[in-house]
């Protein structure tokens, strides 16, 4: 039976890691270590996860000095996952029901031999101040075993994100996962392991991403943007040295790095910022001229509209209506 590890790198998350943990120790499958490292909480987290102690695959790690986010999970991995297998769960994050680390194993277990490295889960992205929940999931025609360095070429047609993600731990380590000490270093970790070998795309819904206000993912501003660029530029040159298919590479890249900056323009909230984002689009050659003019278009409507919480959707809105316009009509880019 093969053994996976679920880590719960938490901080401060009081209100939270109850559910993270109880849906990870409440799996039905047995062969299966649950792992909280706690960075350094100041608030009853270590009071909350005392009585989970009685539990014989319950380990709970607390740093002697606080790492930082991405830190946190690189010694999560590297000193405290032995297992062949892990997931990574926030501690605001919970697994969707008690049955999905079983069915996971099962998928390991009848596509082991074909140099899979990852399974690419799906989730529903909870937004907890709307109380409003969504599907993320994958296009139906990229379902099952793929070549990594082709899904990375179809990444637009890709949902996944850290807790739905399952990944091969020697491998991992070995290409230095969490490396990058940046806000998206999972996400370019995950992108790296991919392009290796073989992923798994499952509509399998993994877990709940949850959303709210003290998500690091949902604070931006020019410097984090600046260095999650950066990072995300070492992909394209780990592609070049690992995947012989370079058309896949680059058009993957292009895609990735265009979804980025269009994430960067929505929740950038400082015109300031907008300008710094601006040059990189200007400057930038893996990026199209059709994707420069559609993110042109997106600095154009961010200008005009002050983004607060009022109207943030109304910006969504004339950006998807324009969108589909420029989709239908505006074709000769």
């Amino acid at each position: 039976m093969i053994e996976i590890s679920i880590v719960i790198p938490t901080y401060n998350q009081e209100n939270y890691i109850k559910e993270a943990v109880e849906s990870a120790l409440g799996q039905t499958y047995k062969n299966l270590k649950v792992i909280v490292i706690d960075d350094c909480s100041t608030d009853r987290t270590p009071l909350i996860l005392e009585k989970y102690r009685k539990f014989n695959n319950f380990y709970y790690v607390r740093n002697n000095k606080r790492l930082g986010r991405v830190n946190n999970y690189r010694n999560a991995l590297y000193r405290y996952v032995d297992s062949e297998w892990v997931i990574f769960l926030d501690g605001d994050d919970f697994l969707s029901d008690e049955k999905v680390v079983g069915d996971i194993a099962g998928i390991i277990g009848e596509y082991y031999e074909n140099d899979l490295v990852a399974i690419l889960g799906s989730r529903v992205i909870f937004l907890e101040e709307l109380n409003k929940k969504i599907l993320a999931t994958h296009s139906t025609k990229l379902l099952g075993l793929n070549k990594g360095c082709y899904v990375f070429s179809q990444i637009d047609k890709v949902n996944f994100g850290h807790s739905d993600t399952i990944y091969n731990t020697r491998r991992a380590k070995a290409i230095g996962f969490y490396s990058k000490n940046c806000l998206g270093s999972d996400l370019q970790s995950i992108v790296r392991l991919m392009l290796t070998g073989n992923v798994f795309l499952s509509d399998r819904i993994v877990s709940f991403w949850r959303v709210h206000g003290n998500n690091a993912s949902v604070k931006v501003d020019y410097m984090k943007i600046l260095r999650e660029y950066i990072c995300l530029k070492s992909i394209k040159s780990f592609g070049q040295n690992i995947c012989p298919d370079m058309v896949n590479i680059n058009i993957g890249y292009s895609k990735l790095l265009y979804q980025f900056l269009r994430r960067s323009i929505f929740y950038c909230e400082n015109n300031n910022d907008l300008k710094y984002i601006k040059r990189l689009i200007n400057i930038d050659k893996d990026i199209s001229l059709w994707m420069k003019y559609k993110l042109h278009v997106m600095l154009f409507g961010a200008k005009l509209i002050n983004i607060n919480s009022k109207n943030k959707n109304k910006l969504v809105f004339y950006l998807k209506k324009l969108n589909w316009i420029l989709k239908r009509y505006m074709y000769i880019f």
